[in-house]
């Protein structure tokens, strides 16, 4: 499905993130994220390395841009996973966020899946 909506062969390299997102020091959402390895060279394999403004890593090391997301944003209730990572108990719902982005040629650059808790908080997406 990945290679697929990347236009890229069935088992190309993915370079895989998962990242756990916290506001003052509390975890709000949970991430994963693929990325086609072929146009990014030398992107840190280190999870610690991984920088935290992706977009900006990947225009000033890769001449990325990304210039559109293309969201979808659900419902859902947590799973164990999310109890887990956010914190959260039986039964607890929380946002479900797919996205894609695209490069300046309208090219998918990134795949994320988002799992939030909005108990206290609010989703905001702003990209500049």
């Amino acid at each position: 499905m990945e290679a697929t909506a990347f236009g890229i062969a069935q088992g190309s390299v993915l370079i895989r993130l998962h990242r756990l997102r916290r506001v003052n020091g509390r975890p709000v959402m949970h991430e994963t994220l693929a990325l086609p390895a072929h146009r990014l060279p030398g992107f840190p394999t280190m999870p610690q390395d991984v920088p935290h403004l992706l977009y900006l890593h990947l225009l000033e090391c890769h001449g990325i841009r990304v210039s559109a997301v293309r969201e979808s944003v659900t419902a859902g209730l947590a799973s164990a996973e999310d109890r887990r990572l956010l914190q959260l108990a039986l039964p607890d719902a929380v946002l479900v966020i797919d996205d894609t982005a695209y490069d300046q040629a309208g090219v998918p650059v990134i795949l994320t899946h988002r799992r939030a808790t909005t108990r206290g908080y609010c989703y905001i997406n702003e990209i500049r």
